[in-house]
């Protein structure tokens, strides 16, 4: 795998922990990377791409979210098959030495890590909550965003809640930012590091993208 350095540019998005607050996503308002307005308002039109290379939560993504035909489930390598963003379940300090961040660090080069962790030292509390998430540019042609939504604070156990607010907050930020996000591609979420099972994962995953539907969609499974 290679890839290419980032550029100057960088695009932070953050959004805010609570769901009481979905809809009013602190954005700023211009992209520092395309110099355009925000469309702030439109709506998402990129398509959810699942992608791991785990067989076990590929399977247990098969089965809830089968009432998703919108969603794409693959079993494979993240960065040979994305396209515009990849989600990264760093920690709350932007540390990207393990699990699927070894390997974004591997293609887009150490300075991503790098790009990671100065914005999240930008922000006031210094951490990037679980159930925040920020985008950053990374200067790669075929993967030019990366969205970062933590599952941990630190490397440690965690309850399958955190996979359903890292996702939500990756599917508010492309919600609150359209112009940043385009097709998706996110791995396992909790099922590294934080130990929880891939079925359980994949379930509080589904759950996310179902509320996020009713939300902005107006459906549940199935587009009803």
């Amino acid at each position: 795998m290679s890839g290419s350095q980032p550029s100057d540019a960088q695009v932070e998005v953050t959004v805010p922990e609570s769901d009481a607050e979905e809809g009013q996503a602190a954005v700023p308002e211009r992209d520092a990377a395309e110099g355009q307005v925000a469309p702030m308002g439109s709506a998402w039109v990129g398509r959810l791409h699942l992608v791991d290379s785990d067989e076990a939560v590929v399977t247990a993504w098969r089965h809830h979210f089968a009432v998703f035909p919108e969603v794409e489930v693959v079993h494979g390598d993240i960065v040979e098959v994305a396209a515009h963003a990849v989600v990264s379940p760093a920690n709350g300090y932007g540390f990207m030495d393990g699990g699927v961040d070894r390997a974004y660090v591997r293609f887009f080069g150490a300075s991503i890590e790098e790009r990671v962790r100065a914005a999240i030292r930008c922000r006031p509390e210094g951490v990037l909550s679980v159930g925040a998430a920020l985008v950053v540019d990374t200067g790669h042609p075929r993967i030019p965003r990366l969205i970062v939504a933590p599952t941990v604070l630190m490397p440690e156990p965690v309850p399958a809640s955190h996979a359903y607010r890292a996702l939500r907050a990756v599917l508010r930020v492309v919600t609150a930012w359209p112009a940043s996000a385009g097709d998706v591609y996110c791995p396992g979420l909790t099922t590294g590091v934080g130990g929880v099972a891939p079925d359980e994962a994949a379930r509080e995953m589904a759950l996310a993208f179902r509320d996020w539907c009713a939300v902005h969609r107006g459906t549940g499974p199935s587009g009803g």
